[in-house]
């Protein structure tokens, strides 16, 4: 199962990171959204608030970095 790790845009503190086993990526979201009791999406039009990252099996994490925006209702 994919490892995914989301971390605070602009932020250096490892308590800003968190990580998840989930399936596929909008179930990392979900996952997350859980955690931080916050509505994530991969849409949106200003600076990412989180980045999103993944991995399978015991590799390193993908050097790409998914744009992850709060949603703010």
């Amino acid at each position: 199962m994919p490892h995914y790790r989301l971390l605070k845009a602009g932020s250096a503190d490892p308590r800003d990171m968190w990580e998840t086993d989930s399936p596929n990526q909008l179930a990392a979201l979900r996952d997350f959204e859980r955690l931080l009791k916050i509505i994530l999406s991969l849409d949106g039009e200003a600076a990412p608030d989180y980045l999103l990252q993944s991995r399978t099996g015991q590799g390193n994490f993908a050097a790409e970095k998914v744009p992850v925006h709060i949603v703010r209702q």
